[in-house]
């Protein structure tokens, strides 16, 4: 999955969770939103998505890349119809006469190759890899750059922090006898923060300011108790998996704003969960603590915790509204993270179906009164499929274009020739043929210095003559003929059919063998052979 895409599709569930939240955020338990953006996460940093007739992508029309593509896996409505056009797909229909048929496949070759509108193989592929290449580097200087900025804020923090005392009195170690666990809590203070906040993964830190009133004894208690949440739930780490889908989606705003509100739902719940543990008798105190601890403008904190004003408003609304837990609330909530990923984390369940029933960059002109389009989709695949591993490491094939002609039907059975055109380009070094190979062990053997001077000379004269060759692309075209029963053609359920290689004469030779691939242009013996027939 690419990138982008995957940042669309996170833009599109960012937006439903933001619209859920904005409607009910006072009314469901605030960990349903931490949940939610947990999904969306992984929905942003995971390029793997489970297919879903529930998914929105089944409801709505597919992107523009598939738009195209269905109109050739698609049926027409009227057999007797041909459309005129097409952006990728130019689906035809015979009328019955082998001259309509050859002047449609005329016609479409001219529309194909107009001057100015075709561009070669090779063209088309430089232009891409130097687009791709172009925007590989500006989205790696972006992910770098925060990433860099991240590290650098987190870094200049903890030195600073590294000059805080660890505070010891009576009640600071009494709290951490109650409060203790698996990790070692440490309770430090400093000059350099303004408001109680939490850092630190593997050894957790509550940082208080050096004005901290120790007396106060209940405030301590809701401000400890706030920063222990953080540490219990490791809200260290959701920051950290938070810069990283920041840093890999830098270029979406969608991405920062769920940054933002998500950080802001890490308070609320905070809050939310100090609310329950002592009572909501404590709701109007817990509030005149947080805005008691307003702090004044200070460096941010991208991957630390703090008990500080974070849009203040909303956290105070949030608590005066907090209500005991109810079964109502718990299941309401369950539904809402339910409904939002199976509705925005998963994929269409027919977009693996389409891009397997349509061949890539390929057209498929069907002339045929009984091969469906979407059979001529399929069988188009498998004739790529079969060409590129036939072909592997030899040349590299692009831009098919697939015509279904000359059907004939007999026994029941029906045959028609299918004409495949290709951009081949030779991808194999000729130094690596085995000819080359050959040549240059028969070049070695020689003792003789002006033999083996001459024996150099050839081997480098053929090296340089196919060197003009390699990388270069070249348009080709195939033959091959398909047969299946004619009561299949038709439908668009799964097909039984043979495939056949066919000579430059159009007569059947030799079926598809599944360990077809192509030979290297000659042996080791035939360069060996060369180079001392000519020495």
């Amino acid at each position: 999955m690419q990138l982008l895409e995957m940042s669309l599709s996170g833009s599109v569930f960012i937006l439903a969770v933001l619209a859920v939240r904005a409607a009910a955020v006072n009314y469901l338990p605030k960990k349903t939103f931490l949940v939610l953006w947990g999904v969306v996460l992984v929905h942003l940093l995971l390029p793997v998505r489970i297919p879903s007739s529930l998914s929105i992508y089944s409801r709505i029309p597919r992107f523009n890349q598939k738009a195209d593509a269905r109109q050739a896996s698609e049926p027409l409505d009227d057999p007797d119809q041909v459309p005129k056009e097409s952006s990728e797909a130019d689906v035809g229909v015979n009328t019955g006469s082998d001259t309509n048929m050859d002047a449609e496949k005329e016609a479409a070759s001219e529309r194909f190759f107009e001057a100015g509108q075709f561009l070669t193989g090779q063209r088309r592929a430089e232009q891409q890899a130097i687009l791709k290449n172009g925007l590989f580097v500006v989205w790696a200087v972006g992910f770098l750059g925060c990433l860099s900025v991240f590290a650098a804020m987190y870094v200049i923090c903890i030195r600073r922090f590294c000059v805080s005392a660890v505070v010891k009195n009576e009640f600071v170690e009494s709290w951490l006898k109650e409060h203790s666990g698996r990790r070692h809590i440490q309770i430090r203070q400093c000059g350099f923060v303004k408001a109680p906040l939490t850092y630190g993964l593997w050894h957790p830190v509550i940082l208080m300011p050096e004005r901290t009133d120790w007396e106060d004894k209940r405030r301590l208690s809701y401000v400890l108790e706030h920063e222990f949440v953080h540490i219990r739930r490791l809200d260290a780490a959701a920051k950290i998996v938070l810069a990283a889908a920041l840093a890999v989606h830098w270029f979406n705003p969608m991405v920062w704003m769920m940054y933002a509100v998500c950080s802001r739902d890490l308070e609320l719940s905070c809050d939310e969960t100090v609310i329950r543990t002592f009572g909501e008798s404590a709701r109007a105190e817990y509030a005149r603590v947080l805005i008691g601890t307003e702090e004044q403008k200070r460096m941010p904190l991208p991957l630390c915790s703090g008990f500080c004003r974070n849009v203040m408003r909303e956290r105070i609304v949030a608590i005066m509204k907090i209500r005991k837990k109810s079964k109502a609330a718990g299941i309401s909530a369950a539904a809402v993270v339910c409904v939002l990923a199976v509705m925005f984390a998963t994929s269409s369940s027919t977009g693996i179906e389409e891009r397997e029933a349509v061949p890539p960059a390929g057209k498929i002109t069907n002339i045929s009164l009984n091969l469906s389009n979407q059979a001529a989709a399929d069988i188009s695949n498998a004739v790529i499929a079969h060409m590129e591993k036939e072909y592997e490491g030899y040349y590299q094939l692009d831009n098919y274009e697939f015509s279904f002609c000359n059907e004939v039907i007999a026994d029941d059975m029906l045959s028609l020739d299918i004409k495949v055109g290709a951009d081949m380009t030779s991808i194999l070094d000729p130094k690596d043929s085995h000819y080359a190979q050959g040549m240059l062990e028969a070049v070695e053997q020689i003792d003789d210095a002006a033999k083996k001077q001459a024996a150099q000379k050839l081997y480098a004269e053929y090296i340089e003559e196919m060197m003009r060759n390699y990388m270069v692309t070249e348009q080709t075209g195939f033959s091959y003929q398909v047969h299946l029963p004619a009561a299949q053609a038709a439908a668009d359920g799964a097909l039984s059919y043979d495939l056949f290689y066919l000579d430059e004469n159009g007569r059947e030779v030799t079926p598809f063998r599944e360990d077809d691939r192509v030979k290297p242009l000659a042996g080791r013996e035939d360069g060996r052979a060369y180079i001392e027939e000519n020495i």
